[in-house]
């Protein structure tokens, strides 16, 4: 199991020059401490921003501490093999189109 711990304001952030989370290189904004492993052996200890330690600290807050998260990239076109309207345009994005399309996609 990867546990993430972030700690707000850390003394251990002094230090860090980078922000682990988005890569800001400004210093000063640099206050929170992130340690992502096995329990007790984190792989990665670095220093976090304090706008990325605020959104880690806020998706805890409204989803729990008890968290699994997985993150993945929305499919935003059907390929020519999906497509099971004839006629269907998938190469076209929808805001081009004057009415909408219904496809459906196998998964």
């Amino acid at each position: 199991m990867t546990v993430v711990r972030l700690q707000r304001h850390a003394p251990e952030a002094y230090n860090a020059t980078k922000c682990a989370v988005c890569g800001t290189t400004d210093a000063k904004q640099v206050t929170d401490h992130i340690q992502v492993g096995q329990p007790g052996t984190p792989i990665h200890d670095e220093g976090v921003c304090e706008k990325c330690g605020a959104v880690i600290d806020h998706v805890v807050d409204k989803y729990g501490r008890d968290l699994t998260m997985m993150v993945e990239d929305a499919q935003h076109e059907a390929s020519e093999k999906e497509i099971t309207i004839p006629g269907a345009q998938p190469h076209k994005a929808a805001r081009d189109l004057n009415t909408v399309s219904v496809a459906t996609l196998s998964m």
